[in-house]
């Protein structure tokens, strides 16, 4: 699975990042973790251009892709022992994240398993749910719940009620 890198700005010049990867293993929760708070990541690179660690750090969330559902009906043929691995592996992954900086505070929200996503890696439209079936309406639900969230400042963090802070009197780097 590849990572993406989603970066928006509001017209006041709020700067959020999501990091949308998934997190169905561990090398990718470690490559997330780089990514956002790495040398070379989207913190440092933050930093290097004059935000403030902690502030451009609280506005950082994940989104976790590919989440597993041990009640949903793709998962109903597993058998009692793989079921079992499959929470023990989940709960693994979240521990991991959390030592990492990224935890339930830090993520903005959840897709579930999805096969269209996991074989071809592409975005679910209202086509592919509606028309071909080949999508679940859980997936294109939650991206939905995703998009609204980038918008509404309850989701962005301590402090003062979001990231407006992070940003103020710099809407010209993010304009």
């Amino acid at each position: 699975m590849t990572a993406l890198i989603f970066a928006a700005s509001d017209k006041g010049g709020t700067c959020r990042s999501v990091t949308s990867v998934n997190l169905a293993y561990r090398q990718h929760v470690t490559a997330a973790a780089d990514l956002a708070f790495g040398g070379h990541g989207i913190v440092s690179a933050g930093v290097r251009r004059g935000h403030d660690e902690e502030r451009l750090r609280s506005a950082v969330r994940f989104v976790r892709a590919a989440v597993p559902d041990p009640t949903s009906p793709l998962w109903s043929q597993l058998p009692p022992s793989q079921a079992v691995w499959l929470l023990r592996a989940e709960d693994d992954l979240r521990h991991l994240a959390s030592s990492l900086g990224m935890g339930c505070a830090q993520v903005l929200g959840s897709v579930p398993f999805e096969p269209v996503l996991h074989w071809r890696e592409q975005l679910i439209t209202e086509e592919d749910v509606l028309v071909s079936r080949i999508a679940g309406r859980e997936t294109w639900e939650a991206f939905g719940r995703l998009a609204d969230r980038l918008t509404h400042e309850e989701y962005w963090g301590p402090g003062e009620r979001g990231a407006g802070a992070l940003t103020r009197g710099r809407a010209d780097r993010f304009g």
